[in-house]
Order: structure tokens, then sequence, then C-alpha cells
């Protein structure tokens, strides 16, 4: 992400109880980070401790939402993983575009 062409992400069940992400402090990009509430395999308080270390940054803004209902896989919310990612995508469209 700290290539000048990347300008937003979408992190999707990030496992920072797995993975390194210092990587991304500084983050140049701003972007949305998605954790399923009923997430299995990485605990929600890693991926929101991830997400508030990231939103501490200057000049960038960096949004988390939680889905109720998903696990990690996102069996069955699948509709809410999407509906989540195109109001996301439609948002910075509209406001980069005003």
């Amino acid at each position: 992400m700290r290539r000048p062409e990347i300008r937003r992400f979408i992190s999707i069940s990030p496992q920072p109880n797995l993975y390194d992400f210092n990587f991304l402090a500084p983050c140049p990009a701003s972007g949305i980070i998605i954790q399923g509430k009923k997430d299995e395999l990485v605990p929600i308080e890693d991926t929101s401790r991830l997400a508030l270390k990231l939103q501490s940054q200057k000049s960038i803004t960096v949004d988390y939402e939680e889905i109720s209902g998903a696990n990690h896989f996102y069996d069955n919310e699948i509709h809410k993983l999407n509906k989540t990612i195109t109001s996301y995508i439609e948002r910075e469209l509209n406001s980069r575009y005003r």
C-alpha cells in the first residue's frame, strides 16, 4: 500500500493475531477494515486495535465496520459484506467526484 497508485484499500477480515501489520504504519492510503462480529479465527479486539492504530495517523481516514452475525468467511452473511463494500466505494467515489 506504499505504492503511489494505491489511493484506497478494502481489508476484509485481516489477521493481526497471526501477521505483523506494522508495515502499514505509516500508511499513506485511506481505506476500510471489515470484520465479522462472530469471527472464530481472529479476535475482534485484535482487528479493532489494528484499526485504531491506523486511524491515529494524519492525513488519512481508516473506517472500521463490524458485520453482525458474520464469521471469518461471511457464511450466510455475504450480502452484508457486499452491502458494506458497495456503500464504501459509492461514498468514496461520490466524495472524490463532487
